[in-house]
């Protein structure tokens, strides 16, 4: 008699049937939330009914009764995580794209099982290198983002050219200018609020200046101590007033130099008082207007700051390495004395002063601050907001900062250092999530965070001023056709790809323009090829990267619904609608499709991930299939 045995290994055509099956259930599934023609799905949530178009959270919605198809269903949802992750966009599409790309695989290896690119080691290298030799190609069609381009690609991403404007015109000097994003939840009653930080921001009070300061001054530099600032000779703080250099370049205007500093002793207050009473005694002989404006600014909360933001402090003013910016309180007036030389100004020398001892380094570097004046603008209650950019010392420091808070950990470190972040830099886009959110505000939040993640994408690295899947069409025909010495398998990998990306191309657009004839059955893989190549060769010759989904009226030929019309220069116009704001300003959004390359570059980028999964010989489950042995 014969006994049975139970294994969780999984071969053959048993566990292709598994898989197959799953794909094809995760395709459908997900091809009703895909692009700006999808449908809500509705799902469930915390028990509570919820509705999406987030091809993400359908996915993680989906379950199945068996643990092989869980496991597939997790491959592809890690795989779609990660893109929302690293781009903020692209997730849908990337499982449009690679499950259309395993029925691809699954049906060139059962009909060529010898070759190379059924066996997953051999085949990975293959892949790569024709990934790598498409995004070359795409990295030669993309563009800078502009401020244009970004309305455009807000509006792409969100569909909603009200709620576009609305981010566009409250995002725009921070996404353009490198701004970081923070999310933090909050008790505000609101759905969501963003607040964005333009400028970096130091707290400080003024304790002292010359003459009136306007809120903004356009010729400021702030020179930082840290310390108390001691200045024991009136004689220091004149000579400032008149300091200049001959430049070659423009005349150098009356400046505002801010002495920043922890607070002042004493000494100093003597010197101050002995100053203005001098320009009051002599007010007949001359104006302060004639001479450079000197004001003194405490940091509010030094005894709170950690060495760390002081140095971030220091750094962003000074752009020099080293804690307490340029010198510190003990060597501070000396450094101004010598720097600046200050016996030419008050004719004549100051002993003490000058024979102390100095770095002729950071006296350059003096004399080089007081050349790079820059706008600040001044509020007794904020502080000091500048008005310049980081400097290479600075910016690797603040860089050095990001690279932390986003491969942190721990939650409470990570809130540490957002905070950091907050108080020195404040070049950021604080995003606050209200805790009594409704279901539709859940959805919107999320889209805005990831419209905020791809246009902080799409600032790095550029843009793509059409639909990626289009453009990666065209990237792949220009491999094909390139003169690289392309192997058989490569040249295979070249057509499969081709294929995929123009079916989930047509779904993408079926699924908005439900009536136009498409001439590829997107479910039937198996195409034939005159009809592949005929409508291969409409999209090359057609540009159909530059096409319009919002194009009014219908057609029976997808391409004519689709492209825009051109103009009689012969450049293509595509639909413009004014958006009026709240605070009486209008926008035009242009329906030009701008998408962030790495979009479809990092989808690209992952797809061994796919042929893994369509060329493994075994699987191993947590559980038992009943497949006996």
């Amino acid at each position: 008699m014969g006994i049975n045995i139970q294994s969780n290994a999984m071969r053959g055509s048993f566990m292709r049937e598994y898989v197959d099956r799953t794909i094809h259930e995760i395709h459908d599934d997900v091809l009703t939330v895909f692009g700006p023609g999808a449908a809500d799905a509705y799902l469930t949530k915390n028990g509570q009914p919820y509705f999406t178009r987030d091809g993400l959270e359908v996915l993680e919605s989906l379950t199945f009764d068996n643990v092989v198809s869980e496991y597939v269903r997790k491959i592809l949802f890690q795989a779609a995580y990660r893109q929302g992750k690293q781009v903020g966009d692209g997730s849908t599409t990337l499982i449009m794209f690679y499950t259309n790309l395993y029925r691809m695989i699954r049906n060139y290896v059962l009909d060529h099982a010898d070759s190379k690119l059924a066996n997953m080691s051999a085949a990975r290298p293959i892949w790569n290198h024709v990934i790598k030799l498409v995004n070359d190609r795409l990295d030669q069609k993309k563009v800078p983002l502009t401020e244009d381009k970004l309305l455009s690609m807000i509006a792409t991403c969100t569909q909603d050219d009200m709620l576009a404007a609305k981010l566009y015109h409250s995002l725009k000097d921070s996404i353009m200018n490198h701004a970081y994003i923070v999310v933090n939840k909050s008790n505000i009653e609101e759905d969501f609020q963003i607040t964005s930080y333009e400028a970096q921001l130091i707290k400080a009070r003024r304790l002292f200046t010359v003459r009136p300061i306007a809120k903004k001054e356009p010729y400021t530099v702030i020179l930082h101590c840290n310390g108390m600032l001691d200045i024991a000779h009136v004689e220091t703080l004149w000579g400032l007033m008149n300091v200049s250099f001959d430049t070659k370049d423009q005349a150098m205007p009356k400046l505002n130099i801010v002495l920043l500093c922890n607070g002042i002793t004493d000494v100093t207050r003597r010197s101050t008082k002995e100053l203005i009473k001098t320009l009051q005694d002599r007010s007949s002989e001359f104006s302060p207007d004639q001479f450079n404006n000197v004001a003194i600014y405490a940091i509010n909360d030094y005894r709170g700051m950690s060495s760390a933001e002081i140095e971030d402090l220091s750094t962003m003013i000074t752009d020099e390495p080293g804690i307490g910016g340029l010198v510190n309180d003990i060597t501070f007036e000396s450094m101004l004395y010598q720097a600046f030389s200050m016996e030419h100004a008050i004719g004549y020398p100051i002993n003490e002063l000058a024979t102390f001892d100095a770095d002729v380094r950071l006296l350059d570097k003096l004399r080089w601050m007081l050349l790079q004046w820059y706008p600040v603008e001044f509020d007794d209650t904020e502080g000091l907001k500048l008005d310049k950019p980081l400097g290479p010392v600075a910016k690797a420091r603040y860089d050095k900062l990001i690279d932390e808070i986003e491969h942190e950990k721990s939650d409470t470190r990570k809130v540490a250092l957002n905070r950091r972040l907050r108080k020195i830099y404040g070049q950021f886009i604080e995003l606050e999530v209200g805790s009594k959110l409704i279901k539709d505000s859940q959805r919107k939040f999320e889209l805005i965070l990831d419209v905020i993640l791809s246009a902080a994408e799409a600032v790095r690295d550029g843009v793509l001023e059409c639909n990626s899947i289009a453009a990666a069409i065209v990237a792949v025909d220009e491999v094909y056709n390139s003169d690289e010495d392309l192997s058989v398998e490569e040249v295979v990998v070249c057509n499969i790809l081709s294929r995929v990306l123009l079916k989930t191309f047509l779904e993408l657009i079926q699924n908005y323009h439900q009536s136009a004839y498409l001439g590829l059955d997107p479910d039937e893989v198996s195409t034939p090829e005159e009809t592949y190549y005929s409508i291969l060769d409409t999209i090359l010759e057609s540009d159909l990267t530059k096409f319009d989904l919002f194009r009014e009226g219908s057609s029976d030929n997808i391409f004519d619904a689709i492209l825009p019309r051109k103009d009689v220069s012969g450049s293509y116009t595509f639909r413009t609608d004014t958006i009026d704001l709240e605070d009486g300003a209008s926008l035009e959004v242009v329906h030009q499709i701008i998408e962030p390359v790495n979009v479809i570059k990092t989808i690209l980028e992952n797809v061994p991930v796919v042929v893994e999964l369509a060329t493994a010989k075994t699987i191993h489950v947590e559980g038992f299939m009943q497949n006996y042995i």
